[in-house]
């Protein structure tokens, strides 16, 4: 018989213990993630998500409690019950119902707070497809741009808006983020010296980023999924493409029109109503306009350097360097 919601209220910290109580549970947290989403019932979808985030983060409360029996087997077991958490954040159909999450929700501290676990926890996840990290990105941009058709207090618009300029250093997309911004107060954040040296991009972002290329590199075959991502970046860009001897570039540059059709269809995938045909054109001609700069600059070759391309705080950086 299926574990059922009170019975994981009872008794959920035995079943944490095990191999297949956790799969027990993991499979109940899907289920009612598919049923918030059916029933638009989001303090459920928050639920799922600050249990994931809980077990990844291994902050759950079950830690702490010393009136459990098996408290010690548990903490022995945190380790294997991140990584079944991080194994169901990445698992396609969960993914998916996130995302949607976020577009659906109305609620500025709702997306917050599930928005937390895809900004924090992605780039953990072993073997993610990079479609994922565009989706990301899209998100990012249209939450940013629609940030006062958001409900809540303005405190909370505010909060979301700080952590997706975070978000957006992490992820190294600050030039393409100030295109979505309005609000004067995240923009001096954006900007700031102290945000773009505390905030700096995820070193785990960026080594997917280089397998994912090395990957495609040793096909000889571009792959249009694994090329958008790179099309959002700063600084991870010059960095790479160096490394790749402006193979990053020329593919970019090729697979110009195959990328603008891919993040477009990744629109219509992930966003509803008539806002995201404004979307669609905001970044189609900052993507259009972004890959026509790099066909016109200096390619990689003798004479290059990749330090005159990077902001002075980064010019000796390299990839295995960034900080967790």
């Amino acid at each position: 018989m299926p574990l059922s919601l009170d019975e994981y209220y009872r008794s959920g910290h035995l079943y944490l213990e095990s191999e297949r109580g956790r799969e027990e549970v993991f499979t109940l947290l899907a289920k009612e993630l598919e049923t918030s989403l059916k029933e638009n019932r989001w303090r459920k979808a928050l639920w799922v998500a600050d249990n994931i985030y809980d077990f990844v983060k291994k902050s759950n409360l079950i830690y702490a409690n010393f009136d459990l029996p098996n408290l010690s087997g548990l903490r022995q077991e945190s380790d294997e019950i991140k990584k079944s958490a991080l194994k169901f954040l990445g698992e396609k159909d969960n993914i998916k119902l996130f995302k949607k999450a976020i577009v659906r929700m109305d609620k500025a501290s709702y997306k917050s707070r599930v928005f937390l676990i895809l900004i924090k926890y992605l780039p953990e996840i072993e073997g993610l497809p990079l479609v994922h990290f565009t989706d990301l990105y899209l998100m990012i941009f249209n939450t940013l741009y629609f940030l006062d058709k958001t409900e809540g207090a303005e405190v909370e618009r505010f909060d979301l808006g700080d952590m997706l300029v975070r978000a957006s250093l992490r992820y190294d997309c600050r030039e393409m983020c100030a295109s979505f911004l309005s609000d004067r107060k995240l923009k001096d954040l954006l900007d700031s010296e102290e945000y773009r040296y505390r905030f700096t991009p995820y070193r785990e972002y960026g080594s997917k980023l280089v397998k994912a290329l090395d990957n495609m590199d040793k096909k000889n075959k571009p792959e249009v999924a694994v090329l958008t991502p790179f099309v959002f970046t700063d600084m991870l860009f010059y960095l790479i493409d160096e490394r790749f001897e402006g193979r990053l570039r020329k593919g970019l540059i090729e697979g110009k029109e195959k990328i603008l059709l891919h993040i477009r269809e990744r629109v219509d995938g992930l966003f509803e109503g008539d806002d995201k045909e404004l979307l669609k054109e905001m970044i189609s001609f900052r993507i259009s306009t972004r890959i026509d700069e790099l066909a016109k600059s200096k390619p990689f070759g003798p004479g290059y350097s990749v330090a005159k391309e990077l902001p002075f705080q980064f010019q000796n950086q390299r990839i295995e360097n960034l900080k967790d």
